[in-house]
């Protein structure tokens, strides 16, 4: 018999963080669910579906040595209904498990941990490293241009683009394109895919810390990334998408002859104004005039209209050009900077979106046709 006794807010919370890589349904019923791993006072957690596995562990009070599989929806829903004190777990002879606290007791099944698949080796070689908080702002900064279709596997991932001294996360789904770079020490070129779904979910245990710090190491068939944390660290294993990226540079324009300064939050107000008006059947396109030192976004739907003014900074000649208006949004939530710059050169040119004062990160949209 082994038994454990824990934290009840504690194991939540690794439960929880742990379950982003356990499967909802699969044909192997021990990949749903967490491995647990006792040696002594250590309590190992290990989640894996496959395309992503995650692993902690945290230090605890444990009588024997044991290693057994709990269906993880199962666990977290109990755990997340018992009082918050101190829980006990019991695994008995039989494999099963009692979860008590002062007032109530949960009894289930435990699977034998002999059907569940080991996670991928790694060694501590040709890797970066990277503070949490900026990793972080990477992934919600560019996630969003991540694809959707199911005949494009290639960009239902993101670009790990790394060069000497720098890092780029690149994501494109052929109507935009986010780019966010950051200084590193490295000193090769590597290009690996890591499928989005991984990435938000490793997104989720980072730290909005400076002081915190992610490992990264590419390795031939995945990424592995070493979490440091407060109480316990993870490490995440992610498989890469095989192929090769789309080569976004081309896509890039080389010169604008329109430069648009503006307030960000002035701009996304005024999108987001004309929002309420656009048709999910139709999602028409909002048309934006650049003239003189203003910004007009103009909709015309079966809904309604709109004609909304934003104050700006121009260079250049006056433009009239669609697009559609949530992918202007998005770029526009993620950038953070008070202050854009618009880089335009025709009504069929991209749109080029990048902060005011710093080129780390970079958006591009297409335009779209306008009827006149």
């Amino acid at each position: 018999m082994v038994s454990i006794k824990f934290d009840k807010k504690t194991v939540l919370d690794t439960v929880i963080k742990v379950s982003n890589a356990v499967a909802e349904r699969s044909p192997i019923p021990a990949l749903e669910g967490i491995k647990l791993k006792l040696v002594d006072n250590i309590l190992e957690f290990t989640g894996y579906n496959l395309e992503i596995g995650i692993k902690t562990s945290l230090e605890i009070d444990g009588k024997g040595n044991a290693e057994f599989v709990i269906n993880a929806k199962l666990f977290s829903d109990m755990l997340r209904r018992l009082p918050d004190d101190e829980i006990k777990l019991v695994l008995d002879d039989n494999f099963q498990v009692t979860i008590e606290s002062s007032q109530t007791q949960y009894t289930m099944p435990a699977l034998s941990s002999n059907d569940y698949p080991s996670l991928p080796e790694f060694e501590k070689k040709d890797g970066f490293t990277i503070p949490q908080s900026i990793f972080k702002s990477m992934i919600g900064q560019t996630i969003f241009a991540v694809s959707t279709a199911e005949d494009k596997p290639i960009l239902k991932g993101e670009l790990l683009e790394v060069r000497p001294n720098k890092v780029s996360l690149v994501a494109m789904d052929g109507f935009r394109l986010a780019i966010r770079s950051e200084s590193i020490i490295y000193e090769r070129n590597k290009n690996v895919i890591i499928p989005a779904k991984n990435l938000s979910n490793i997104s989720k245990l980072l730290s909005d810390s400076d002081e915190d710090s992610c490992n990264v190491y590419l390795n031939d068939k995945q990424v592995v990334f070493e979490i440091d944390g407060d109480t316990n660290g993870y490490i995440v294993y992610s498989r890469i998408i095989e192929g090769d990226f789309i080569p976004y540079q081309n896509a890039i324009p080389v010169k604008s002859s329109i430069d648009v300064n503006v307030n960000r939050s002035d701009l996304l107000n005024s999108l987001e104004r004309a929002l309420p008006l656009i048709s999910d059947r139709t999602n028409d396109p909002i048309r934006c005039i650049f003239k003189d030192k203003k910004i007009t976004v103009k909709l015309k739907s079966s809904l309604g209209k709109i004609s909304d003014n934003v104050n700006c900074q121009k260079s250049g000649e006056d433009l009239e050009i669609g697009f559609k208006c949530k992918y202007l949004i998005d770029p526009l939530k993620a950038v953070g900077n008070e202050r854009i710059r618009l880089q335009l050169e025709s009504n069929v040119k991209p749109a080029v979106i990048i902060p005011e004062d710093s080129e780390s990160f970079k958006f591009l949209v297409l335009p779209v046709r306008l009827s006149r």
